[in-house]
């Protein structure tokens, strides 16, 4: 959905991407598990709010959500 987001018959008015890292990979060593530090950061380059919180955290979690769903409202894009 980010790549279709900017292309006309495609917009949605936002989208609220969630990414779960349940550390699936847990036999990998980390530097050897994706390119980049987080698996968010292909997101850098579509100027997009990219919030990181702790899942451990429930309140943290609520907040992180409502604000996302404020922005998408607000402005109309997606947020990761």
């Amino acid at each position: 959905t980010l790549n279709l987001s900017r292309l006309r018959g495609y917009q949605t008015g936002g989208t609220l991407h969630i990414i779960a890292n349940n550390l699936v990979g847990f036999t990998t060593d980390s530097g050897d598990s994706r390119s980049t530090k987080y698996a968010s950061d292909l997101a850098k380059g579509f100027e997009i709010p990219i919030i990181h919180v702790n899942a451990d955290d429930p309140e943290a979690c609520i907040a992180a959500v409502h604000l996302a769903y404020e922005y998408r409202k607000k402005f109309q894009k997606d947020v990761l």
